[in-house]
């Protein structure tokens, strides 16, 4: 998604009942709300890549390696 400048995918829950959960930087442009661009993932991805949630932060923290 144009909006979308970086993101980070983990994976949660138990074994038989994970899910994706995703935090991803905003470009440039406004960040839209959340189920916009789930929905434009959900018509390129399989399901199983689909993450449950997004949520969107000023940047993604980063390790002191950068």
């Amino acid at each position: 998604h144009p909006a979308v400048r970086e993101v980070a995918v983990v994976a949660v829950g138990a074994r038989d009942s994970r899910r994706l959960r995703a935090w991803a930087g905003p470009s440039r442009l406004a960040p839209p709300p959340p189920a916009a661009v789930l929905a434009e993932l959900k018509e390129a991805l399989p399901e199983g890549f689909l993450p449950s949630e997004l949520r969107w932060l000023e940047s993604l923290p980063l390790t002191a390696l950068g």
